[in-house]
């Protein structure tokens, strides 16, 4: 099939799918690979956004899609190697590219926010350390119930850290 064919075979279905992120988190990477591709020929923004809120969603479609920018950008490699190649071709094959490229920048800004609001995030060690340290300055019989309650929350993120030592 020319890359500049207009007609529709699947990619509609493909794109629709890509809405839905249950199906998305049970796809497996072949078929993600296609929808990713489908959305490439024609973006939808809102479809982006909704596979971005959910930070499982959006790390398997950022790989899947950086993926297909590879893919994309071999095409055209080979394309340019090409004599005598059509224009419209050319110009198909970067537009999807650009569109793989803002599917990869969203994704990851998505995975990114959502890093930066995960416990393991450095500014998170910090205010873990801070409270550790309150905790030691402050003897038990002079803590009042805010002390003793955020030394709980430290003691369930210490227990539930990736570092910690508990058994």
């Amino acid at each position: 099939m020319n890359l500049t064919d207009t007609s529709r075979t699947g990619g509609d279905t493909m794109r629709a799918r890509l809405a839905d992120p249950s199906w998305i988190a049970a796809a497996g990477p072949a078929e993600l690979r296609a929808a990713v591709h489908a959305l490439c020929w024609r973006t939808v923004r809102s479809t982006i956004d909704g596979f971005c809120t959910d930070l499982h969603v959006a790390s398997k479609v950022l790989i899947t899609a950086r993926g297909v920018k590879a893919e994309l950008d071999a095409r055209l490699a080979l394309l340019d190697a090409r004599t005598g190649t059509d224009p419209d071709e050319r110009a198909v094959l970067l537009r999807r590219s650009a569109n793989a490229t803002e599917i990869v920048a969203a994704c990851d800004a998505a995975v990114q926010f959502a890093q930066m609001s995960d416990a393991r995030w450095p500014a998170a060690s910090d205010l873990v350390a801070a409270i550790a340290d309150h905790r030691r300055r402050v003897s038990p019989e002079d803590a009042c119930d805010a002390d003793t309650a955020l030394w709980r929350v430290l003691d369930d993120a210490e227990h539930l850290s990736p570092t910690s030592n508990a058994a």
